[in-house]
């Protein structure tokens, strides 16, 4: 399995036009930023928060077809709107390396494509 759905890229890259690149370099500078607000939010055992924050990262991630991300943010969003106790320290360590496969990934689509 591949770090990005490039279909899901694909189609993307097909509506967006121009600003592609832009709406990827956002992605990759937003992401590390979500993980320290999930990583507070647990903090606090703030379940709202915490399903609040990953939504808007699992939207994201399904349109750029970053699947494996959006999975984890998924699966807290539903269980923290549930009031579910789970590991979810656990589920937000496995961001860091999902994120990193996924941004190598988009650099070099983007190095082939929207440069190239």
């Amino acid at each position: 399995m591949t770090a990005v759905n490039e279909k899901s890229l694909e189609q993307l890259q097909f509506f967006l036009e121009d600003q592609f690149g832009m709406v990827l370099e956002k992605y990759m500078a937003d992401g590390r930023g979500y993980i320290v607000q999930l990583r507070e939010a647990l903090q606090q055992n703030d379940l709202k928060a915490m399903a609040d924050i990953a939504h808007p990262f699992k939207s994201t991630s399904k349109q750029i077809g970053a699947d494996a991300v959006a999975s984890i943010a998924e699966e807290i969003e539903l269980n923290a709107r549930r009031g579910q106790e789970l590991a979810y320290g656990d589920l937000i360590e496995r961001f860091p390396a999902a994120l990193d496969e996924v941004e190598d990934f988009l650099r070099a689509y983007m190095e082939n494509t929207v440069a190239g």
